[in-house]
């Protein structure tokens, strides 16, 4: 007898059986489907024989661990790709067969189909606690390889970048954002970050590590001038208007701006960035802009007041600001 395969059942000779089906064989692009697929096109069948049974699952995981050992020490020809038991413990693909596994399910998720398929089976898989922690433990063995982290990085950026990702996450976002629970425990989550004088100086630093460099600076600039179109910053500057005109935005600010610089340590922090952005930018030459600075911004103002409204809104804005500043005096 020549033994190619061996595995565990927990459904008698179903599973077994169930090898030579055409559905099944359809998915099994291994060493196993590769064999059966040649015997099966030469008229023969596999033989199923049983070599041990056991009254417990463990025992069973124990029994085909132990036979496929003894199988390749006997120098047995075994189509198995592990050692046995649950999940895939021992085999390590090589470089190109991990290349086809991906090629392969990049393929299959360009169908609808499959990306549903996929989502629910995960949505179901994530309501198990159990599968959450272990996942959990996982992903965090994995980060504390340098080369799994990068690589792991180097992904996520490539998918945020693929504009039906962009579209998706959007859409999701804002209908999520419409629930005001949802709004709450974020707001909450926020504070709660924000709070801590670690969080903001890591956020400063990386920040000012990022705007350091060339590529980030050119990035952001061309960004931003593709968003801010004359009909953009009308937009925004609507919406700004309106949420500072509400009494409890304006309430929230001040304790925001209260809370925060209540701390000297903070007032100290504020201070001496404040200093040393004045310093770099160097005081004596910051309205000696360039002429391309200058006709930017004298465009900007002539778009700007070519609306009569706006005329009339800058006007009154002044009025009212004189009117306050004369009832002050004394």
């Amino acid at each position: 007898m020549l033994v190619r395969y061996i595995g565990k059942s927990v459904s008698g000779m179903k599973r077994p059986q169930d090898h030579t089906k055409s559905s099944v064989l359809k998915k099994n692009v291994g060493h196993s489907g590769n064999w059966l697929r040649e015997l099966l096109s030469t008229g023969l069948k596999p033989e199923i024989q049983i070599f041990e049974k056991t009254d417990t699952s463990d025992k069973l995981v124990e029994a085909e661990c132990r036979w496929i050992a003894f199988g390749r020490s006997q120098g047995w020809p075994l189509t198995n790709l592990t050692d046995g038991g649950d999940g895939n413990t021992g085999w390590q693909p090589s470089e190109a067969t991990r290349a086809n596994m991906r090629a392969a399910r990049v393929r299959v998720m360009q169908f609808p189909e499959a990306r549903e398929n996929a989502s629910k089976a995960q949505s179901k898989r994530f309501k198990s606690a159990t599968e959450r922690a272990r996942s959990r433990d996982v992903a965090l063995r994995l980060w504390e390889s340098p080369e799994m982290r990068e690589l792991m990085m180097s992904r996520v950026k490539e998918t945020r970048q693929l504009p039906e990702y962009k579209e998706k996450r959007s859409k999701l976002m804002k209908e999520a954002w419409e629930t005001p629970e949802l709004r709450e425990n974020m707001t909450a989550k926020n504070r709660e970050r924000w709070s801590s004088s670690d969080f903001r100086d890591k956020h400063r630093n990386s920040l000012i590590e990022a705007n350091q460099r060339p590529e980030t600076k050119k990035k952001r600039s061309d960004a931003q001038r593709a968003r801010w179109t004359d009909e953009e910053r009308k937009r925004m500057g609507d919406i700004f208007r309106q949420a500072k005109a509400l009494p409890e935005a304006k309430a929230n600010m001040s304790a925001g701006q209260k809370r925060r610089y209540s701390s000297a340590e903070e007032r100290r922090k504020t201070g001496a960035l404040v200093k040393q952005g004045w310093k770099e930018r160097n005081l004596k030459g910051i309205f000696q802009q360039t002429a391309e600075v200058k006709a930017n911004r004298s465009a900007g103002q002539k778009r700007r007041y070519a609306s009569l409204e706006e005329r009339r809104k800058t006007g009154a804005a002044i009025k009212k600001e004189w009117q306050k500043r004369k009832s002050r005096e004394p």
